[in-house]
């Protein structure tokens, strides 16, 4: 590179002494040079690399105001480039234009006269104005006029869309489901004596919305990975160039850093772009970490869905807690009911024994005096003399064996109404935490 620049100075330098022997060309000739001689601007563009013809066409015409131009093109990043790869050709067509239009002025100068250095220099600002207006004329048609590639970046594709549709329908049934076995449920337990099959019912409800239940999650999760693998600023639409004004002139990035740093720090300066209807718009990009000192295009800004996304997730997580908890509750209060019911079955078994007890003593009450009975039918015995003292023992056991026997009834009646009560208390629980699961699977609904 360095030896094609000394090359190109060499030539601009035996360009300029052979100009000085020869008289001054007004704006005029020159352009009349260049209608005639099409021909020639082929043939330098033949000669010459693209390379080369660009980089003459930075030195020589535009000065400062190119340099400009130049900047705000490449802050405006590669979404134009890439996406206008022929616009971008067209660019560098009209630049290998202006240079050869540069290359016949020198021949056209050569051939004629020598103009002073005055008249070279406002000739070389006049070409640097018509490339600098013919360049502003093609940055404006390709902002008025946007390709439908920059136009259809970033949009999520159709499987993915499809899948969270038919994700979210899942969601919806399962939630609708759900709502209509919690009816279903609350209409068998306000229920105070429960058959068989209903007590059955119950049991298959509770074992469906359980299942009901465990799909939501599945499909709650679900839709959350897909978020989280689809890239929110993909998928929002892409922002188009718009056109430059004077005032964003100013620079965007600051490179900063100690001499220590090996890697400068890339800082985004705060800035108030002017709308057409008057008002500001503030561009606040997130500062971003150190980067190499290649690069130049800014960071992407951080667009507000990512804030709702996570409050989103927040409140998903606080919902799974608060569901996990009720589970874990709704968990203890039905082995607390299957506890009680053993408990209840257990003395259901005793009374039943007891009972069995009763009716063998009353049968033998029954002979006996059905024995007494015949005996006084029969022909008149002599009578057994029986010891009063052994008569007396039999009648006190009995009775205590009967007091023993009504002290355990009580004390079951007492066991059997305690019981009732703890049921009793733990279906109410039982309700309640199923109106607080409700409200909360109502509120996800609403959410969702």
């Amino acid at each position: 590179m360095a030896e094609e620049e000394e090359g190109e100075i060499t030539e601009k330098e035996i360009g300029e002494e052979e100009e000085n022997n020869e008289e001054p060309i007004t704006a005029e000739d020159l352009k009349q040079m260049v209608e005639e001689n099409d021909v020639l601007i082929g043939d330098i563009l033949e000669e010459k690399p693209e390379d080369q013809i660009i980089s003459e066409a930075d030195n020589e015409g535009g000065g400062i105001e190119d340099s400009v131009m130049e900047g705000e093109e490449r802050e405006q990043g590669d979404t134009i480039e890439n996406a206008n790869e022929e616009d971008g050709v067209d660019e560098q067509e009209i630049k290998k234009e202006g240079t050869a239009e540069e290359g016949m002025e020198e021949e056209g100068a050569a051939d004629e006269g020598m103009p002073e250095e005055g008249e070279e220099d406002a000739e070389k600002k006049e070409t640097g104005e018509k490339e600098e207006i013919i360049e502003k004329d093609v940055i404006e048609e390709k902002l008025e006029k946007p390709p439908e590639s920059v136009a259809l970046k970033g949009r999520i594709d159709d499987k993915t869309m499809k899948r969270l549709e038919q994700v979210e329908k899942e969601v919806n049934e399962a939630a609708n489901s759900i709502y209509i076995l919690k009816g279903k449920a609350e209409e068998l337990l306000k229920k105070e004596k429960m058959t068989e099959n209903e007590e059955k019912e119950l049991e298959e409800v509770n074992a469906e919305l359980k299942r009901q239940m465990d799909l939501f999650d599945e499909k709650t999760k679900e839709i959350q990975d897909i978020i989280a693998n689809t890239n929110i600023l993909e998928t929002m639409p892409v922002r188009l160039p718009q056109v430059r004004h004077e005032e964003d002139v100013l620079p965007r990035v600051l490179l900063c850093g100690e001499v220590e740093d090996y890697v400068p720090k890339l800082i985004v300066c705060h800035q108030k772009i002017k709308v057409s209807s008057g008002s500001t718009r503030e561009c606040m990009p997130e500062c971003p970490g150190p980067s190499p000192p290649t690069a130049t295009t800014a960071p992407k800004k951080k667009c507000g869905n990512d804030e709702v996304q996570e409050a989103i997730c927040v409140k998903n997580s606080d919902i799974g807690k608060m569901r996990s908890l009720l589970e874990e509750d709704i968990s203890n209060k039905d082995k607390i009911l299957d506890n009680l019911k053993l408990n209840l079955e257990s003395l259901q078994n005793e009374i039943n024994m007891v009972s069995a007890e009763n009716t063998e003593l009353s049968e033998r009450l029954r002979k006996l005096q059905q024995n007494q009975i015949r005996q006084k039918t029969c022909a008149p015995r002599e009578p057994k003399k029986m010891c009063p003292s052994l008569m007396a023992a039999k009648l006190q056991e009995y009775s205590e064996y009967a007091r023993k026997l009504e002290k355990q009834l009580a004390e079951m009646e007492t066991d059997f109404k305690n019981v009732h009560k703890e049921i009793c208390a733990a279906q109410k629980e039982r309700d309640r935490r199923e109106q607080a699961r409700n409200s909360v699977a109502k509120q996800f609904c609403k959410k969702k």
